[in-house]
């Protein structure tokens, strides 16, 4: 195994897995209470007739549908509804007791490695409903490989103060936060001190340094249907286009509870290993990469290399048909192998 990943030990996986079991509990009666998140009764119109409304906030935003007259059919889906609501209601908030305890638990045994920032953001972007058009990718992402493989990545691989995120410019749809101050405004409620950096607009900082970047793929500027950026708000922060995204973007997705250092939890989804150490091979490959960087980029690829063969033998290298042969030949040409 690689010196720079160390396996979690015996008596942690159990807890880990109970964890993820809570974790996955909980995110259900959340997804569950959503269904129900309309107010439903009966309004009297001027004539006098009773009918059925349901009635919805959303982003600031308040939707009202009637669901017809008072009958027999409105008063069945009518006493439906206020009972399904109920027992959502009481689900999600017996799991997050739950899920509260398993958080101290989490952090009283040392469970987790994942930065809290990182954690919290996520699940704000998990609310928004935009962690599949915002995919993880950078130094991040191997605490979600960790997390599969149960080991535990060290500070010489795994320390970073950036969060990179990744949006899929493909779609020609903008996306629309549910926070006024778009992306930004949906980050600050993760950590209020976020703010644009001034000398770059693609990047925002919070008080103790930390960044998060927005990147975009490259290759479709001149296609005048792809937005020129993700969202509504003008004043938001930007992406900045980065060559060959859409390698990362084509290959396979990879999702992973990871757990903070503080206990807490989120769903992290990002690209696969695979991906990631092919990526890594090429960019320590570029000759106008900071050697600094290069050499932390190629130390990555080969540990993340050696913990795909060691405890994911099922994934292959020659699968991943997104990245040029040239690239993929690197996997033979600088790796473990």
């Amino acid at each position: 195994m690689s010196s720079h990943f160390s396996p979690v030990s015996d008596e942690l996986l159990r807890p880990i897995v109970d964890a993820e079991q809570v974790y996955a509990s909980y995110t259900g009666a959340v997804i569950e209470a959503k269904k129900y998140a309309a107010r439903i009764g009966w309004q009297t119109s001027i004539s006098g007739a009773k009918y059925l409304v349901s009635v919805l906030t959303r982003n600031g935003l308040r939707q009202k549908k009637s669901l017809g007259p008072e009958s027999p059919d409105t008063q069945r889906i009518y006493a439906r509804y206020i009972e399904e609501q109920g027992k959502a209601k009481a689900r999600l908030k017996d799991m997050e007791r739950a899920y509260e305890v398993r958080v101290r638990l989490n952090r009283a045994l040392r469970l987790g490695d994942s930065p809290p920032i990182v954690v919290r953001v996520l699940n704000e972007l998990e609310r928004a409903n935009l962690t599949k058009k915002l995919i993880v990718i950078g130094t991040n992402a191997l605490f979600a490989y960790a997390s599969a493989a149960r080991v535990r990545p060290d500070n010489v691989i795994s320390s970073t103060l950036d969060l990179d995120l990744l949006w899929d410019s493909r779609s020609k749809i903008k996306i629309a936060s549910p926070d006024p101050e778009g992306l930004l405004g949906l980050i600050k409620r993760a950590d209020s001190s976020f703010a644009k950096v001034p000398s770059q607009g693609y990047t925002i900082s919070n008080r103790d340094g930390y960044q998060i970047d927005l990147i975009k793929r490259n290759e479709g500027f001149d296609d005048p249907e792809e937005p020129y950026q993700p969202w509504v708000n003008e004043a938001d922060f930007w992406d900045v286009k980065t060559k060959n995204m859409d390698w990362l973007l084509s290959a396979p997705r990879f999702s992973r509870v990871v757990i903070a250092t503080n206990g807490t939890m989120a769903t992290m989804n990002t690209v696969d290993p695979r991906a990631f150490v092919l990526f890594k091979y090429w960019l320590s490959d570029q000759k106008d990469r900071d050697p600094g960087k290069a050499r932390r980029d190629l130390l990555q690829a080969r540990a993340l290399e050696q913990l795909v063969q060691t405890w994911l033998p099922q994934l292959s290298f020659a699968d991943l048909a997104a990245f040029p042969r040239s690239v993929r030949n690197l996997v033979v040409r600088n790796g473990i192998s």
